[in-house]
């Protein structure tokens, strides 16, 4: 596996179970920048962090805007 996959997959795991922001999860899995941290997970998962996150309080009721489909 790469490593910008482990970083990745590390992020993911840490939006859905941390209230850490999107800079303290960059900093946590190895990255300077947040535009970098988000480029590689958008590249791998197809969207990026926000949006994840954002799906992620949709989906647990927090936020009753427009929902994304994320797989």
């Amino acid at each position: 596996m790469l490593t910008f996959e482990i970083r990745v997959q590390k992020g993911r795991e840490l939006l859905e179970k941390s209230d850490l922001t999107n800079s303290e999860i960059t900093r946590y899995v190895g990255y300077i920048s947040s535009s970098q941290f988000s480029g590689y997970y958008k590249k791998y998962y197809g969207f990026s962090p926000s949006e994840f996150r954002k799906h992620l309080c949709m989906k647990r009721g927090e936020d009753k805007g427009n929902e994304t489909s994320i797989r």
